[in-house]
């Protein structure tokens, strides 16, 4: 619970300072990339995480074969998205999405990465260290951010 509202009162604050720096155009571009990747990032996992975590009897195997699944689907995905990249572009009339979708689409194999990292921590019920490295992570991708935002990086902080 810590965690959850650390997190939630310090992405406020990051929030506030990022956006405020930001010009609204380029807020639109990341939505844009944002809802894609919401979507996509769905399909990776395809519901076998929580598969693992509800089955008793799941092996070293099943993990693995669920890891390698997800990976393969996420890079394909990527692939696709960084070819679509342009045509995006095009069909949003916002050029700097081709420069912006292929960093952005990296989240998709990055989080397939860890889908079943995560699913081993809530298997065995340690919520502790899924949320320490869910902070670590908000309060680390934070500080860049607001570097970026007051370094003047425009939408790469948001990015």
């Amino acid at each position: 619970m810590a965690e959850k509202i650390g997190s939630a009162l310090f992405q406020i604050v990051v929030s506030i300072v990022v956006i405020n720096r930001i010009v609204p155009d380029d807020k639109m571009v990341v939505a844009i990339v944002a809802a894609i990747i919401a979507v996509l990032n769905t399909f990776v996992d395809s519901g076998f995480s929580q598969t693992l975590i509800r089955r008793l009897d799941a092996t070293e195997r099943d993990f693995s074969s669920v890891f390698f699944f997800n990976m393969t689907i996420a890079v394909l995905l990527y692939a696709a998205l960084t070819v679509l990249a342009g045509p995006i572009a095009r069909l949003y009339d916002v050029p700097m999405l081709q420069t912006i979708a292929p960093v952005m689409f990296l989240l998709i194999p990055l989080n397939a990465l860890c889908i079943i990292q995560q699913t081993i921590l809530f298997r065995n019920f340690n919520f502790r260290r899924t949320s320490s490295v869910n902070l670590g992570a908000n309060i680390s991708g934070g500080v860049v951010a607001v570097g970026l935002a007051v370094a003047g990086m425009g939408v790469w902080a948001l990015v």
